[in-house]
């Protein structure tokens, strides 16, 4: 983006939304990021992944009114993965922070982007600072106090790689833009938020703040990959992004890290267990190569799609 006199000037934060046939509720979405109160430089990335709604009818139009603020990223085709589109918006992301939207969400409050990037600013020991995410049913009633309650508090990078299993909807979240290439793994996961917090959690620490932001509206949203799934979809969402993270972590020699992960979640998933299995049942075991053969057929098929947008 360019100041006043034509100078190249880097964002402060970037406002990221990625968005797929949500023509009821993506000009509530954009509304929100409009109404932001900062007095710093911003970019507004959106990227609309093949709708044919009417999306991007609203998304052209709401650029012909406010010129020049949103640069809008626009798929002729569905790319047929949610994850492989927030791959490119965040990829094209030059901010020094990044805020990430859903296009069926909504930020309910005007400084919730000042509020976390002054927080940012004043502590540059974190990378990542998130709040709470309140879901709603598509007819305005509140459905829960946030997928990720249970997380609601500050987390060191230890206890991250330490936790089987956590997540921060993406909604909430500020981070530093420090984390590109983001890894080819987490573009072909279901359940790309449960990825990036893991990812971030290697970059560094993150807070909570709590009450400072008025929690992020998040909708029940019958184009949503997880939360429209059936049960057993969902399940087979689990388990492909429990996957790629035990193969990234391996990847990049995490040994341990991705030891935790098998045994206390991955592997009760797969065998229907309760509880963790013994610790001398982990990846490096057979019995783990067996389970993951066993269910090759549910989820390779879908992880070879995905392979054609991994960056």
């Amino acid at each position: 983006m360019t100041d006043g006199t034509g100078e190249a000037v880097r964002p402060k934060a970037s406002f990221v939304v990625i968005t797929y046939n949500h023509v009821d509720l993506i000009g509530m979405c954009l509304d929100g990021l409009l109404a932001q109160e900062v007095d710093f430089p911003v970019e507004m990335i959106v990227h609309d992944d093949g709708s044919t709604d009417g999306t991007v009818d609203v998304l052209r139009e709401y650029d012909r009114r406010h010129p020049g603020r949103f640069r809008l990223l626009l798929q002729e085709t569905n790319g047929g993965s949610a994850a492989a589109a927030m791959a490119r918006a965040l990829t094209a992301a030059e901010g020094e922070y990044v805020l990430f939207c859903d296009g069926d969400d909504y930020w309910d409050d005007p400084r919730k982007a000042s509020v976390q990037v002054e927080f940012l600013d004043s502590r540059p020991d974190l990378v990542f600072c998130f709040h709470d995410t309140h879901r709603y049913s598509l007819d305005g009633r509140q459905v829960n106090a946030g997928d990720a309650a249970d997380h609601y508090r500050d987390w060191t990078s230890a206890e991250i790689a330490a936790t089987a299993w956590m997540f921060v909807p993406q909604q909430a979240l500020a981070f530093r833009n420090v984390l590109k290439p983001y890894p080819p793994e987490m573009w072909l996961a279901y359940l790309s938020d449960v990825f990036l917090t893991r990812v971030l959690g290697h970059a560094g620490d993150g807070a909570y703040v709590g009450d400072r932001v008025r929690p992020t509206r998040a909708h029940l949203h019958p184009t949503s990959d997880y939360a429209a799934a059936s049960r057993e979809r969902q399940d087979v969402m689990t388990r492909v992004t429990a996957l790629l993270i035990v193969s990234w972590l391996l990847r990049i020699g995490r040994e341990d890290e991705a030891g935790v992960l098998t045994r206390e979640f991955l592997i009760p998933h797969l065998t229907g267990r309760v509880g963790p299995p013994p610790p001398r049942f982990t990846w490096r075991h057979p019995g783990s190569a067996i389970l993951v053969v066993r269910h090759r057929r549910r989820w390779g098929r879908l992880n070879r799609q995905r392979t054609r947008v991994a960056t």
